[in-house]
């Protein structure tokens, strides 16, 4: 008896030693397993003051600050926890204030309690929750959470920038392969992404992202890290991490915390450029942080999907295969203006971010790396999108006058094509005999016209909206579309140009059809008024005649 007397009063010793150093008193309510520390004068804050959760490494908390004020005029107070500093992401429980945080440059006022509450995710130990301005805490409610438990389902969770975003309809056609990832998964496996733009390692860390991340992961989950564009951008302060510290940002906080928790992280590097040489080989962007993260891997046992290596193979292969500029037209965020509403109305030339055909190749690259690292719960579920009927041949072509393009046209979308690619050649009248049998409206006959040469390849799109950069003013063009996919190319459409002709009034070998025959609504046109002034011409003769024979009755 006496020596658990003792026990307890050394623990009683250590605790208010401890809670000394803080100025808290501890509550403990055994019910509720919290811990609240509440706070009097000992609470004031007047610069910057410290105060410390006792945490372990892998466990998270539910936090509760309650703060006021220390005068009538009031004052501003703001709260930091680890190396969360930024816009965290926390909800704002006060009414009417924004989605930022509720822990940032608060207003205070004397005698006017405020809460706010969020989860923390401890990393190295300890949480150290930092109060600066001027105002006073008065309590701090500490509920240590139960750990997450693997659900039915393994949830593969996605960080990084803007390479790897989910975006709306807004933006389109820019989309992130964290976004188009589930296609070849089936439903046993679930996403998250919370990838997002201007992303580094280091403002991912501070404005509280990787903690919502850490809060949520269960056992078994997995976590693809895709970092390297931001973090390289010397002249931006916010984004700008040194390849030393990228390195121990993945090493010492992103992997170690992703493990404590029981999940498994994977090291992604990034995506590709578009940049490549004349020859079509793709450089290689950002090589430092690329390797940085290939080193980080094997130096910490991580495993690794080396996407920069993938993606500069696979494009340097496009390019070579169907020629410079494929990567632009069908893999990048390439539009021309008036193809898509929203962001990029007026057309986008972005050789960093996706659209979403090239998001869906990237995904497939990443999914086929996840299935071969045979995760379990992930591994197996892998479906890759087989494709075995080529596309539906493209259907009613038709101009599109747009301002500041001199051949432009649009079509109707063909059902399971992924892009397509245009034919062009240039269209001439038929040279006029001396007769004047052939061409041009000469004797009542309707104009006729030829290729000028063979149709030739003008450029691939994943849109149904082509505009023929090389065209000139004052010159005809006609169009061919083939729609593709995986399994290959559909059948060529019908000839398009401009109304010119339909397609039976031109053969390839140049020779000419009959003239009455499926003449275009501009030639029908041409040949009505040709009768209404033959009719007219007629009448006036037949009238003249008329007036002739009565004046020499008359006489």
């Amino acid at each position: 008896m006496k020596m658990k007397q003792f026990g307890m009063a050394v623990l009683a010793g250590i605790t208010g030693v401890f809670l000394a150093g803080v100025g808290a008193r501890l509550q403990v309510n055994a019910e509720e397993a919290e811990i609240v520390y509440s706070y009097q004068e000992d609470g004031l804050v007047d610069g910057s003051r410290e105060f410390i959760i006792p945490a372990a490494p892998g466990e998270n908390f539910d936090i509760e600050i309650t703060f006021t004020g220390t005068g009538t005029e009031g004052g501003i107070l703001s709260f930091t926890y680890d190396k969360v500093t930024e816009d965290q992401m926390v909800p704002n429980i006060v009414q009417g204030a924004d989605d930022r945080s509720g822990l940032l440059n608060e207003l205070v006022y004397e005698g006017v309690e405020q809460v706010r509450n969020f989860q923390v995710a401890a990393l190295d130990g300890d949480i150290v929750i930092k109060a600066a301005g001027t105002g006073q805490v008065t309590s701090i409610k500490a509920v240590k959470c139960k750990p997450n438990s693997a659900g039915d389902k393994v949830t593969v969770y996605t960080i990084g920038d803007s390479l790897v975003q989910t975006y709306t309809e807004k933006f389109a056609p820019q989309t992130g392969w964290g976004q188009m990832l589930p296609l070849y998964f089936d439903e046993n496996v679930a996403f998250v992404n919370h990838a997002l733009g201007g992303r580094s390692t280091g403002n991912y860390l501070r404005q509280g992202r990787l903690n919502q991340v850490l809060c949520e992961l269960a056992p078994g989950d997995c976590v693809l890290i895709e970092f390297g564009h931001n973090d390289s951008t010397s002249g931006n302060k916010d984004r700008f991490v040194p390849v030393k510290d990228f390195k121990k940002n993945l090493a010492d906080i992103y992997i170690k915390a992703i493990r404590d928790r029981g999940a498994i992280p994977v090291l992604v590097t990034l995506c590709n450029r578009n940049q490549y040489r004349p020859e079509g080989n793709f450089t290689i962007s950002f090589p430092e942080y690329v390797e940085a993260m290939r080193e980080t891997a094997e130096e910490t046992g991580t495993l690794l999907i080396d996407l920069n290596a993938l993606t500069v193979e696979y494009f340097t292969q496009l390019n070579q295969e169907f020629g410079n500029g494929i990567t632009d037209s069908i893999i990048y965020n390439h539009a021309i203006a008036g193809a898509y509403q929203g962001e990029y109305e007026k057309g986008v030339k972005d050789n960093t971010h996706l659209q979403t055909y090239g998001a869906k190749i990237v995904a497939g690259l990443v999914a086929q790396e996840l299935q071969n690292l045979d995760l379990q719960g992930i591994s197996e579920y892998y479906t890759p999108i087989v494709v075995n009927e080529v596309p539906d041949t493209p259907v009613e072509i038709e101009e599109k006058p747009y301002e500041g393009f001199a051949s432009r046209i649009t079509w109707k979308p063909s059902k399971g094509a992924d892009y397509y690619k245009v034919l062009v050649t240039r269209v001439l009248p038929k040279a006029v005999d001396e007769s004047g049998e052939s061409g041009g409206i000469v004797n009542g006959q309707i104009p006729t016209y030829e290729l000028a040469g063979d149709f030739e390849i003008a450029g691939y799109t994943t849109v149904c909206d082509f505009a023929y950069k090389q065209a000139e003013q004052d010159t005809h063009y006609a169009y061919k579309i083939i729609a593709v996919n995986g399994a290959g190319e559909s059948p060529e459409s019908e000839i398009f140009s401009f109304g010119l002709w339909k397609e039976e009034r031109i053969s390839e070998d140049g020779t000419e059809d009959k003239a009455d025959e499926d003449m275009g609504e501009g030639e029908e046109d041409s040949l009505i008024m040709l009768w209404v002034a033959c009719i007219a011409g007629s009448v006036l003769i037949l009238g003249a005649a008329l007036g002739m024979i009565l004046y020499r009755r008359r006489k």
